[in-house]
């Protein structure tokens, strides 16, 4: 069972609740399909995990989530991503800052996870980072999680975003 830590800053971390509260850009040419999906297929814990490149795999998948941060404070990003298919692959979450205006401000975090392996094995990973120091003009950041043009489904799960102590 996850342990969730007081003070997470997102929203739906398991994406227990589809989509709901992320933003997925369209990346595919077809309308309405954002290359992203929530599957019960092989969660790392609750009923359901993120799909990111379920539509085609060939296109680029991203999702995003803006929280509302403190200037000054550091912040912690954990998640546990997977995969399903039989090669590796890359992927990647970053932390931006945005100020008032929602106007990037620059990076706080970038996390590269250079292979992924197969969900069906177990192959869950954890990854954690902890952001620079949020700037005086931040108000938000800007979670993110991206796959590239790689033959392979990504899945992620049990996203933490919460003030580093």
């Amino acid at each position: 069972m996850l342990t969730i830590p007081k003070g997470n800053l997102v929203k739906n971390p398991g994406f227990e609740l589809g989509l709901q509260f992320w933003e997925a850009p369209q990346v595919l040419p077809h309308p309405g399909y954002q290359n992203v999906c929530v599957l019960g297929l092989f969660p790392h814990s609750g009923l359901a995990s993120l799909c990111m490149g379920f539509y085609d795999q060939t296109h680029p998948a991203v999702v995003y989530q803006d929280v509302r941060v403190t200037p000054g404070n550091h912040y912690e990003l954990d998640f546990s991503v997977s995969g399903i298919s039989p090669s590796a692959a890359a992927f990647q979450a970053e932390v931006r800052w945005l100020d008032e205006d929602q106007d990037d401000i620059g990076v706080a975090l970038a996390i590269f996870v250079p292979e992924v392996g197969p969900a069906e094995a177990g192959a869950w990973t954890l990854h954690s980072g902890i952001t620079e120091e949020a700037p005086l003009a931040a108000r938000r950041a800007r979670v993110s999680f991206g796959k590239g043009i790689v033959s392979t489904l990504i899945l992620v799960d049990d996203v933490l975003f919460f003030k580093s102590e």
